[in-house]
């Protein structure tokens, strides 16, 4: 009997002695998966597409070693929930990621009648630290539990669930490790994991800052032409990270002739990303929205209360 999809994953990477990305097992080069990795993590539409078609693919090449997995709960009448962490009222890259390489893999499953699987998306209270990705397992294991994703509960679990916890990336697995001890506790008939990039636990474990390395191996915390290259995508989507950077103070200097650049449709987005995880009550970022504010008046996308047109 095959009770889980376990733990999948496209790229296992690990960094070489000359600070190349490499493939763990192979030692491949990997660089360029890297730097796409970067600019998906900040929201650009087609590198978020690239990377769920690759794990749409991987699926498919794999599926032999799945396929009973789906047939016997087909034949048990079971459910199969996935959800990437959860967010307030921002989705961040993995929460694009997952839905679109989910919604691809649903077709597939479709086909050969087998069930498709649920994508549930996770609320929190408060959105998390914007320092998160520079902290140790033990360090995100103490932030306050407002930060917590919420995961459903006994009312949910009461059906034959088998939950599946996705991301764009697997660091130290704290997060998974949090949604399987919570699904476990209301009776989850299984849990898998799926990424698509996961690094080698023994970088992790040295060099606890490997995230943040990762994060910006293409986009830098400055705004240039590849913030520049993510906002004017057409199918362009607010990520909070990518909001982070815009608003941060370190960029505010540059701000105001920065804006000037950004397409209409973009900036409203922005804009309206930003009121909505509660940015102008953020004293890291509130200045920087006054700004945001401003050049949505000037071009008469919001009227003189700062509302939308």
């Amino acid at each position: 009997m095959n009770n889980s999809l376990g733990i999948f994953s496209v790229h296992t990477l690990s960094i070489d002695s000359d600070g190349n990305y490499v493939d763990s097992k192979t030692g491949e080069n990997k660089n360029a998966i890297a730097k796409t990795y970067s600019l998906m993590k900040f929201g650009s539409a087609a590198d978020i597409d690239f990377a769920a078609n690759e794990i749409y693919q991987k699926f498919m090449i794999d599926f032999p070693e799945f396929e009973s997995f789906f047939q016997e709960r087909r034949n048990r009448n079971e459910f199969i929930a996935v959800t990437a962490p959860g967010f307030r009222n921002v989705e961040s890259a993995s929460n694009l990621l997952i839905d679109k390489a989910i919604k691809k893999i649903n077709v597939f499953l479709s086909h050969k009648n087998l069930p498709t699987i649920i994508v549930m998306k996770l609320p929190r209270l408060e959105s998390n630290k914007a320092n998160y990705a520079t902290l140790s397992s033990e360090e995100r294991h103490s932030l306050p539990p407002t930060t917590d994703q919420i995961l459903p509960g006994q009312e949910f679990f009461r059906f034959p669930i088998h939950f599946i916890f996705g991301d764009d990336i697997k660091i130290t697995g704290a997060t998974a490790k949090g949604a399987k001890i919570a699904t476990e506790k209301h009776n989850a008939l299984s849990f898998s994991e799926i990424y698509w990039v996961s690094l080698d636990p023994e970088l992790t474990a040295r060099f606890p800052g490997v995230e943040d390395k990762i994060n910006q191996a293409q986009v830098k915390n400055e705004l240039n032409q590849d913030i520049e290259y993510i906002l004017e995508q057409d199918a362009f989507q607010p990520v909070q990270r990518l909001i982070r950077l815009i608003l941060n103070e370190t960029n505010r200097s540059v701000l105001t002739t920065f804006l000037k650049t950004v397409p209409d449709n973009s900036l409203s987005k922005l804009y309206i990303s930003a009121h909505n995880n509660d940015y102008p009550k953020n004293d890291l970022y509130k200045e920087s929205v006054v700004i945001l504010n401003n050049e949505m008046k000037i071009r008469n996308l919001v009227n003189t209360e700062g509302l939308l047109l």
